[in-house]
């Protein structure tokens, strides 16, 4: 009466098979175009960071300070990269091996059925693995940002008059 069918309307489960065939492996990309900002950022980091450490100039209460600041800064974005590029287990859908095993026997809409539960529990497992690395991201480009402004303070600082 007004609930739920007991079984899986089959047009339904061909749509939904469909539509999200794909999904994990998209998530995988997605998780590696985010690895390879994250290098990116690490590895401007790691430039700047640099160029402080090369300027000239004497000796300046004020630099040394904002020059530790920004190695601060450095050690926080390298950890945020640590983090972030420490590998994870992401799921994906029923594999060849793990099809045949488990489903042979089954009629292809079971089939379909089965495949399409399993995507959604990758999906869902990904989906929380993804947010962590958008907001490790989120949090290296800000250490970084602020690297480079203390950075810069420190250049100005050792660069500026008596």
């Amino acid at each position: 009466m007004g609930g739920l069918p007991s079984e899986p309307n089959p047009e339904a489960v061909d749509f939904i098979f469909d539509y999200v065939k794909d999904a994990p492996e998209r998530q995988l990309a997605g998780a590696e175009a985010l690895d390879a900002k994250m290098v990116q950022i690490f590895s401007a980091g790691s430039v700047i960071i640099g160029l402080g450490g090369l300027t000239s100039g004497g000796q300046k209460p004020l630099s040394a300070v904002l020059m530790a600041f920004a190695i601060a800064a450095y050690v926080g974005l390298a950890a945020l990269a640590f983090a972030h590029l420490w590998a994870r287990d992401y799921r994906r859908s029923l594999q060849a091996d793990e099809l045949w095993l488990r489903l042979w026997a089954s009629s292809v809409p079971d089939i379909k059925h089965s495949l399409v539960h399993d995507i959604s529990a990758a999906y869902a497992h990904n989906k929380a693995l993804l947010l962590r690395k958008r907001w490790t991201l989120r949090g290296a480009l800000t250490a970084a940002a602020i690297e480079v402004a203390l950075v810069g303070g420190a250049i100005v600082a050792r660069l500026a008059g008596p």
